[in-house]
């Protein structure tokens, strides 16, 4: 049934489609076998044509979503595998679709489907989300957690400030930041209390921001770390015309950055 529309659509000049593609690596060493690399999907969209017809019924870029809405994930639990690799090389563990269905997965996924199913009842305005997953990791229930916004471009993808042009049923949103909340927990099962009356990325001595991401740069490493991800300093070179290893008031801390792992092992 879906072939027969499509190619209808596509006959009517309605839908364009990119036919989808799998990949093979020829083994240098072993010319009669190859390594199957990740395919690429089938790709679907709407032609000029059809976007026009579509305004002529009062439909466009501002309304598209209030009559073609999406439905929140059938399966709102994600267990994913071990990762593999590390730093830069470090990749997600796969999804795990045959995971043993238990009464505590079932509570999870009830759970679930009841907050997407109260949240469907809002008007979310600004940025796109249509429904959560909660995503586990390394085979366990118990690691991970995290709420996840699905569909594409969902507005956890976007910058604060634009979050924060969001509105629910008419409402502007706010966000709650816990500050410094992985070194707080990690001092939490060290039983090693953290004073709490000021913020300890600003006591590290250094710039706040670039404390805060040698502390996540360490904590995905699981290891002090002794140089900035090639990605990261892009990324901060291009928010704030600066590197990472440099302070607005003292310039290169070169003497400062290396304090910073001596004195996270101790």
């Amino acid at each position: 049934m879906f072939m027969r529309v499509l190619e209808g659509l596509k006959a009517l000049g309605f839908v364009g489609h990119l036919k989808g593609q799998t990949r093979y690596l020829q083994n240098a060493f072993s010319p009669d076998h190859s390594f199957s690399l990740p395919g690429r999907a089938a790709r679907f969209w709407a032609t000029p044509k059809l976007l026009k017809l579509a305004e002529q019924y009062g439909i466009h870029d501002g309304n598209v979503l209030d009559h073609f809405n999406s439905e929140p994930p059938s399966d709102p639990l994600v267990l994913r595998d071990y990762g593999s690799g590390r730093g830069r090389n470090k990749e997600r563990g796969r999804v795990i679709k045959d995971y043993e269905r238990t009464p505590e997965t079932e509570r999870l996924r009830a759970d679930m489907r009841e907050l997407n199913d109260f949240l469907s009842r809002f008007v979310i305005t600004g940025g796109r989300h249509e429904g959560y997953t909660r995503d586990f990791n390394l085979r366990a229930w118990n690691k991970g957690g995290r709420l996840y916004s699905g569909g594409p471009n969902h507005y956890q993808q976007m910058p604060e400030a634009e979050r924060l042009k969001m509105t629910i049923n008419g409402e502007p949103v706010a966000e709650i930041d816990i500050k410094a909340s992985y070194l707080t927990i990690y001092h939490a099962r060290l039983r090693v209390p953290l004073a709490g009356s000021s913020d300890p990325y600003a006591r590290a001595g250094v710039a706040r921001d670039v404390a805060k991401l040698w502390m996540l740069v360490s904590f995905g490493n699981s290891k002090p770390a002794t140089r900035w991800p090639p990605d990261m300093v892009a990324k901060y070179k291009k928010e704030t015309g600066e590197r990472p290893s440099q302070d607005e008031s003292k310039g290169r801390w070169t003497e400062d950055a290396r304090r910073l792992p001596r004195a996270a092992e101790a």
